[in-house]
């Protein structure tokens, strides 16, 4: 062939434009799938993601309700891992992680909850066409134990008896009745009760119980009556402040009567009225609503006295709380709706609602431990009560003595070291008024992050 003809095949050849398309496709077509692939992943990620943090739910929640029996940090490891494989965890492929208390998040530090990580591989089906990294789904969660039933009367002491109810009637009605007491021998049992009945939703302790189920305990069906060898409650109302004491409004008051009024006025709640010493009530007394703090001294009411105190919150700092035979009590706690437009101080607020710096605890008994019945809160033979809301003493004894009678006033909660009776009593457990009952007992495990 000429030369010439081949110069001019040459020619078309080179100047053709008619594969252009095809070559750039041919270029393109690894992109094109790799972001296809890419979206189609992402669909495939979100859906393991999703099936991940179910597995690291489940695995957070049954480590805190190991935790709840003493199980060791290694221990809950173990466990939450096997929860987490029914869920597709896969040990050696995906990475758990367990901290308690959780390393971070609103609960870090806190010894009582646990908290899980999981880091999982995603799977790359077509998305690796562009990349050969492989993405991780990063999972947490953080659980806790909660109380999952009422409590009208918690005793904190760690033995001994706790709850002691001797010739006495005492009915729990909406609630139930816990001892963290470890007693386990005559006498020294963690509830004992004879001679009359206990009558409660549930009663459990973290010791023994003395008493004949059905003649002196009667329980509702379905509660597992023998409640014994239960794990320890927490003290409810622990993060509990005192306000700041900043001067002595009065001191040592002998009251024959009239009102006593509230240093900021009736039914402030910002302010502390600070009573210096000694206050004894001798005859009618109504206080204004308000918070009232006994410093260095004893409340006695004596007997055949009323003492009125509706939304009142009463502190007793460093003494005891004594109502006499023939002494009649009708006191209840601040509200929600009293405490509306109050802004929380934060660190006494119990229930976790705003402006409830004080709502529903009626007495505060916040003295250290005292020896004999130094610093105990009593109710003698032969006075009557009518109290709504918390009565908190958590370092010293609360008692209803012979006669003396507690009538039903819509809530009350019964926190101290022991808790006894020989006089009747009547408690209900409708506490709506102060946003709920804050004592819980039993154990249900529970996510809060």
């Amino acid at each position: 062939m000429p030369n010439k003809n081949k110069k001019k095949i040459i020619r078309r050849f080179i100047g053709n434009e008619g594969g252009a398309v095809a070559v750039m496709f041919a270029l393109t077509l690894p992109v094109i799938l790799g972001f296809v692939g890419l979206g189609i992943d992402a669909g495939m990620w979100f859906k393991e993601r999703r099936n991940m943090q179910t597995a690291t739910d489940a695995a957070a929640v049954s480590a805190a309700l190991e935790r709840t029996f003493g199980a060791t940090n290694s221990a809950m490891l173990i466990v939450a891992k096997a929860e987490a494989t029914r869920h597709g965890f896969i040990d050696g492929t995906d990475v758990m992680a367990l901290n308690s208390p959780p390393l971070a998040g609103a609960f870090a530090g806190d010894t009582g909850y646990v908290e899980i990580t999981i880091v999982h591989p995603l799977n790359t089906f077509l998305s690796q066409i562009i990349s050969n990294i492989v993405p991780e789904s990063n999972t947490r969660a953080v659980a806790t134990t909660v109380g999952k039933n009422d409590a009208c009367m918690i005793s904190l002491a760690p033995s001994g008896t706790g709850i002691n109810v001797q010739n006495a009637s005492v009915s729990m009605d909406g609630c139930g009745v816990f001892a963290n007491s470890d007693g386990t021998e005559n006498p020294n049992e963690s509830i004992k009760v004879s001679g009359d009945t206990l009558t409660a939703d549930c009663i459990m302790s973290h010791g023994a119980i003395d008493g004949t189920v059905g003649t002196d305990i009667i329980v509702d069906a379905g509660c597992d009556v023998v409640g014994e060898v239960q794990t320890t409650m927490d003290d409810p109302f622990e993060n509990l402040a005192v306000p700041n004491i900043s001067g002595c409004q009065d001191a040592n008051l002998d009251l024959a009567g009239g009102t006593l009024s509230n240093s900021g006025g009736s039914g402030n709640l910002t302010v502390a009225t600070v009573i210096c010493g000694n206050v004894s009530v001798n005859n009618n007394l109504v206080v204004e609503p308000g918070i009232y703090i006994i410093h260095g001294g004893n409340l006695t009411i004596n007997g055949n006295a009323s003492f009125t105190a509706p939304g009142v919150t009463l502190i007793v700092n460093d003494g005891k709380v004594t109502i006499n035979g023939g002494a009649t009590v009708n006191w209840s706690a601040p509200t929600v709706s009293n405490y509306s437009g109050v802004a929380s101080t934060g660190n006494d607020n119990y229930i976790d609602k705003d402006y409830t710096n004080y709502t529903g605890i009626a007495l505060y008994q916040s003295a250290a431990a005292g020896s004999g019945n130094t610093r105990d809160v009593g109710l003698n033979g032969g006075a009557a009560a009518s109290i709504s809301g918390a009565v908190y003493v958590p370092n010293n004894d609360i008692s209803f003595g012979g006669n003396g009678e507690v009538t039903p006033s819509g809530c009350l909660q019964l926190v101290g070291q022991t808790v006894s009776f020989g006089g009747d009593a009547q408690i209900q457990n409708v506490c709506s008024m102060y946003g709920g009952n804050p004592v819980n007992y039993g154990v249900s495990p529970g996510l809060v992050e």
